[in-house]
């Protein structure tokens, strides 16, 4: 860790150069944001330059300004009949061109003419059909926060009522609820963890292949999500990466905590329409390993590298065509030792071998029939395969066999689209998803002195979705979206029925009330269904019958936009669920819980008795970047409990009741080059619920043994940590350089994660958080 404190001063030495106006390319396309027509001859304008930089769009929407100052700028936006619309906080730097998709709303107002002013909001900018309980982000938020990691999940963990669970893994908690009740999409198709080192049964892992470099604005969505989001109970990323630049061939080089790497876009023909975008990534852990800088793990050495890429070609007559692809794969050895306590998962008895890969390739075709109708399909194959050897070690550091699992899960996608714009009042979405779910499970446990199978299958079938969203505006005040999703899993012919509906008024200009109810079910996870019981001479899957988990929701918020860019936010849930696999026998055990470890539960003789309940107020106070500088303040007070078989209610895994962040960041200009930026985070979590350990009964049995009766009734601490980022831009004529060092959890507090049983030492282990943690990164553009 020596060697990375020593690089910084190198890296910083660079001072301001002699000043020079240096200018940059603003492009892109304005469309209707529900139709996705181009809007020809809107006006697009840079605010505040001197003479006014401005231009129209043509035939195809596609605008382009050029001289446009390097910095933070705002963009202004104007088209009869739609109003006018300010995005602020539009950053343009040295070595890549700017590429702004600006999405307009129709304006419905009797007065046509009468343009409607407002600023656009990252948070509420085209976000038609979700009225509460989402959010835009974009690349440059996932590597603006402090301790972020250029991570998206990390990033989210700052929004209200969503908790990190894991300093070692980005697994997040929305609403209290499990982390596997989280939906993964990109590019229009549902996709297996994203994550290195991740698992069938879970949606996080500690590294991210998802690469920020790659991602265009992307959506998250925290509850009561709208009909074309299925198959999920707790919130949704959904995706998109940008097109590369279809003009100008451009690089990008990284090196960071994400590992090393290059990437580069550009025309596939010179003086044509089509891009291609393409990233990879390696571990720089294992690159650095021999320099003996410490990232945190020991001597466990990760390695993990992944790839991500974007074809795009648009056609005169035939459509526009895409086709994308997200490959990643790791591997890591843990060594039991009883010296080494570095790494993220200290037990010195156990030796474990974890190796994943996952991934998609799919192709996307988009057909406008007309102005305001269009077709899109997506065809994908999705894929997650994961293997674990896991050995005990004795007093004399011997090693037998405890647990293997060589599982692979596949996904064959085809996800049909029919959107049309009625009228200025009325849009219609049609959808349908067929998914061919394939896997191969095995693995098996070690249990008195003989490997127990907990499953081995071999088989595939289907899942099928559908969904309708409509959406009516009945003036510029009211907007009502109600919808309906069904999912039929043919593996034992369950099916779902899910009425949605959200709407938003408008009180004033600056003031706005939502309201979001939905009914939303999940199936399990398809190891789950085919768990084999104990019995050697009776091999029945008992849990093949298992229903979907369902959770109904009510969000209420209200939204105040305050003046200088600021605004507040305040929303209300209630979730109730239902359908939740417990155990036959009474017993405190419920699936809510599960979802951030790395196998699938062995458990069998399931059933759909269980329940829940998730409820709670959040609070948001947030200044966009302006003037250089902008606040996030969140905070949230929640309950989150369930019931067993036991029938008695206790709060879950997740239930740590209450989670503040504060972040605030400063730019500061050095001359007409260079920006020095200062981001800090703090966040404070309510104690994470822990179920204690039966250290007599652990005593006989030479293994940790819970005391479930008492399920989650000890807390630790509260969690409390802060993060400082320092990042320093270099703008030159041709290349734009970025460093920046994180400072996390600066004041090194001991977080305490909860207790392992020392079987050899008979005493109970604690096992903290990380400490503190300098993460270094470098990037170029050119």
């Amino acid at each position: 860790m020596k060697n990375v404190l020593i690089v910084l001063p190198l890296l910083l030495v660079q001072l301001p150069g002699r000043s020079q106006f240096l200018t940059q390319t603003l492009k892109g396309r304005v469309i209707d944001n529900q139709s996705k027509a181009p809007l020809v001859g809107a006006t697009v304008v840079v605010l505040n330059s001197s003479p006014l930089n401005g231009t129209t769009t043509d035939e195809n929407g596609v605008y382009r300004l050029t001289n446009v100052p390097l910095g933070r700028q705002q963009i202004r936006f104007t088209y009869m009949g739609y109003g006018e619309q300010i995005i602020p906080n539009v950053l343009l730097t040295s070595g890549k061109e700017m590429v702004l998709d600006i999405e307009a709303g129709e304006d419905i107002s009797t007065l046509q003419e009468v343009a409607v002013k407002g600023t656009a909001n990252p948070a509420n900018t085209a976000l038609s059909y979700a009225a509460s309980s989402s959010r835009l982000f974009n690349a440059e938020e996932t590597r603006r926060f402090a301790g972020s990691r250029n991570d998206p999940s990390r990033m989210a963990a700052n929004y209200a009522g969503v908790v990190s669970a894991n300093d070692a893994r980005n697994d997040i908690v929305i609403r209290g609820n499990s982390p596997a009740g989280l939906l993964w999409r990109l590019e229009g198709v549902d996709i297996p963890n994203p994550n290195h080192f991740g698992s069938l049964s879970s949606t996080g892992g500690p590294v991210s292949q998802i690469n920020n470099n790659v991602l265009d604005r992307s959506l998250f969505l925290t509850g009561a999500f709208p009909a074309m989001y299925g198959n999920a109970t707790s919130g949704v990323f959904d995706l998109r990466f940008r097109n590369g630049n279809a003009e100008k061939r451009e690089y990008v080089g990284q090196i960071g905590f994400n590992g090393f790497e290059l990437g580069t876009e550009g025309p596939v023909k010179k003086g044509g329409q089509s891009s291609y975008l393409i990233n990879y990534r390696y571990s720089a852990p294992a690159l650095l390993q021999g320099l003996g800088i410490n990232f945190g793990t020991g001597s466990a050495i990760p390695y993990y590298q992944d790839l991500s890429l974007k074809l795009n070609i648009p056609t005169r007559k035939a459509g526009q065509f895409t086709v994308f692809g997200l490959a990643g794969s790791s591997h890591i050895a843990f060594k039991g030792s009883l010296a080494d306590t570095t790494n993220f998962y200290t037990d010195p008895y156990t030796n474990v071998t974890t190796q994943n890969r996952s991934g998609v390739l799919g192709a996307t075709h988009t057909y406008f029939w007309n102005r305001s109708t269009f077709t899109k399909l997506v065809i994908a194959y999705s894929g997650i395969q994961t293997g674990i050897l896991q050995d005990s070690l004795n007093q004399n550091r011997q090693a037998f066999p405890q647990y293997r699992d060589h599982s692979w899960q596949g996904k064959l996608t085809a996800h049909l689209t029919f959107n049309r714009k009625i009228n200025s009042h009325n849009t219609l979405i049609l959808g349908f998803i067929a998914n061919q779910l394939i896997a191969r499970l095995v693995d098996s446990v070690l249990v008195t002195n003989h490997f127990q199978t907990i499953r081995n299958f071999s088989g595939q079938t289907l899942l099928y979705q559908a969904y309708i969203q409509y959406q009516h505006r009945f003036d510029e005040r009211l907007t009502l979206n109600a919808g309906f999703y069904t999912q039929l899993l043919a593996l034992n012919s369950r099916y779902s029925l899910e009425p949605r509906l959200n709407m938003r008024y408008t009180l004033n200009p600056t003031t706005n009330l939502t309201l979001g109810l939905g009914r939303h079910s999940q199936m399990q996870p398809l190891g789950l269904y085919v768990n084999q019981t104990e019995n050697p001479d009776d091999n029945r899957q008992t849990n093949r019958s298992l229903d979907f988990t369902y959770s109904n929701q009510a969000v209420v918020g209200y939204e105040h936009q305050l003046p200088a860019n600021w605004r507040v936010k305040l929303e209300s849930y209630y979730q109730a669920i239902s359908n939740v696999p417990v155990e036959r026998v009474a017993s405190s055990y419920s699936l809510l819980n599960a979802g951030a470890s790395y196998v699938i539960t062995n458990r069998t003789n399931l059933v759909n008795s269980g329940t829940g309940r998730n409820y709670g107020v959040e609070l948001t106070l947030e200044r966009t970047y302006t003037n250089g500088y902008y606040f996030l303040g969140t905070a949230s007070l929640f309950k989150s409990q369930y019931r067993g078989s036991d029938g008695i209610l206790r709060a879950t895994a997740y239930a740590t009741n209450h989670v503040a962040n504060l972040l605030i960041g400063k730019e500061f200009r050095l001359g007409a080059r260079n920006v020095l930026a200062i981001d800090v985070r703090t966040t404070w979590v309510g104690g994470k619920p822990l179920t204690p350990i039966d250290t007599v009964a652990s005593r006989q049995q030479h293994t940790e043994v819970d005391n479930t009766t008492l399920a989650f009734s000890q807390r630790t601490n509260p969690y409390f940590r802060t993060d400082i980022k320092l990042t320093y831009r270099r703008n030159s004529q041709r290349a734009m350089q970025e460093w920046f060092i994180d400072f996390q959890n600066v004041s090194n507090a001991r977080n305490l994660y909860g207790f392992q049983y020392d079987s050899q030492r008979n005493r109970l282990v604690p096992v903290y958080q990380i400490g503190f943690y300098p993460n270094l990164n470098w990037r170029i553009h050119f």
